[in-house]
């Protein structure tokens, strides 16, 4: 995937990025085409984009949670998140007997 066109010869050209080179809005950059050799400036735009999603649980409903995976098991039991506003809700109790298990049985290996 290229990242620019040459405006002399079409050519598509990636743009060396070592140091940050090219990725500030106020700059005007120059690029040797390694197809044509000619030189042209280029200048950086960054895009920003948001995406709104209902949160029914910020608005008094209650919490949409899932159970949350991970490795060990025993890290994640009584873990789960809210696929709406991504708060994580811990179940103490079930998650410190779980730890207390999985350390336990680390201390006999």
């Amino acid at each position: 995937m290229s990242d620019i066109n040459c405006p002399y010869c079409n050519a598509e050209l990636e743009i060396c990025h070592d140091d940050g080179y090219g990725y500030s809005e106020e700059e005007i950059y120059d690029q040797e085409c390694s197809y044509c050799g000619k030189i042209f400036t280029f200048t950086t735009t960054i895009y920003v984009y948001h995406e709104a999603k209902q949160a029914p649980c910020q608005n008094g409903e209650e919490h949409n949670l899932k159970s949350i995976k991970g490795y060990p098991e025993e890290f994640y039991i009584g873990k789960q998140r809210c696929v709406w506003c991504g708060e994580i809700v811990i179940d103490t109790e079930a998650n410190n007997e779980a730890m207390k298990k999985y350390w336990d049985r680390m201390e006999k290996k």
